[in-house]
Formats: structure tokens, C-alpha cells, sequence
């Protein structure tokens, strides 16, 4: 697989999904499978602290956090961009 294939962008407005949403939706999309068969997003970071980040104060700054969810390296950006890595992180 090349990085272009084991990584997949999505671009959200902050103003329209909460970056908590969109991580669950983006990582869904990604591996193909239903947002409901993903553990809760609590179990890999706050999700309510998350969405705090880039919407409150300082919302305007450039942010970026990455972690794993649901053995999967993810990144979200204060610019709307989230991007999930295919590829599992956790050893097989």
C-alpha cells in the first residue's frame, strides 16, 4: 500500500460537524465499516475536551492533535482536516 492508499483526508467546517463527529464519521468512511461497530471515542481521547479545542478560545490558532482510536493513528487539524491511517497501529 502506498501512504496516498494507507491514508485517508477528509476536510470538515468546524461550524457544521463537531470534530468529535467527524472523527468517528471519517474513521468509518476510511475502514468501511458502520460508526456504531467503533468503540466509544472516550475510550482513545476526551471527546468533549476535543471538541472544546477547536471551538473555544484560541479556536483561531493552529492546532493540531494526534492519537489512536480504535487502532488507528488520527489526526485532527484546527483547519477541518482529520486524517485517518488505514493501518492498524496495535501489533497483530
Amino acid at each position: 500500500m502506498t501512504d496516498e492508499q494507507e491514508r485517508a483526508v477528509y476536510q470538515h467546517e468546524w461550524s457544521h460537524v463537531s470534530p468529535s463527529i467527524a472523527v468517528v464519521e471519517s474513521l468509518s468512511d476510511a475502514i468501511r465499516c458502520e460508526p456504531t461497530d467503533l468503540p466509544a471515542l472516550g475510550d482513545a481521547v476526551d471527546a468533549d475536551a476535543l471538541d472544546r479545542l477547536f471551538s473555544g478560545p484560541g479556536a483561531d490558532q493552529p492546532v493540531r492533535i494526534s492519537f489512536t482510536y480504535a487502532g488507528h493513528p488520527v489526526t485532527v487539524s484546527s483547519d477541518g482536516t482529520v486524517t485517518v491511517d488505514r493501518r492498524t497501529s496495535d501489533p497483530v
